[in-house]
């Protein structure tokens, strides 16, 4: 009976060890997982680290045509034409012509506050705070 009791006994701890060893392992699967699922979301931000309403707005810069300057002659009829970029009202302010007032309203509001003087403290965003106001009392004397 002693026997028994003692076989069981070291049976129950090898199953109660290798309960122990699986949810170990188990565990450090999961974390591994979460941790690389966290890289993934991390390198994808690193990749794409501006969207539209990120708060570092930057003006378009104009491009270098000093080369062409240079080779005026040889360039003459190849020499790509200089698309003047005039941004809408509702470009800056990314809504459409269609859309009623209250929904570029509520754009309105939610750039403003992204971009304000008080909440963003660089330069760039105070220009575009400037062109988003101009462009919104444009839109209300257009639209009234």
């Amino acid at each position: 009976m002693a026997e028994l009791v003692i076989i069981s006994t070291f049976y129950a701890f090898i199953l109660l060890y290798r309960l122990l060893k699986f949810s170990v392992i188990l565990l450090y699967r999961v974390v591994f997982f979460i941790l690389k699922v966290l890289a993934n979301i991390f390198a994808w931000s690193l990749m794409f680290p501006r969207t539209k309403y990120s708060g570092d707005w930057e003006p378009p810069q104009p491009e270098d045509n000093s080369y062409y300057e240079e080779h005026e002659h040889e360039y003459k009829y190849y020499r790509p034409q200089q698309k003047v970029k005039t941004e809408s009202c509702y470009d800056v302010l990314g809504v459409s012509a269609d859309d009623d007032l209250v929904t570029i309203k509520k754009v309105y509001r939610s750039l403003s506050k992204i971009y304000h003087p008080d909440v963003n403290q660089s330069k760039l965003a105070e220009e575009k705070f400037k062109k988003i106001t101009d462009a919104w009392e444009q839109i209300q004397k257009n639209r009234v």
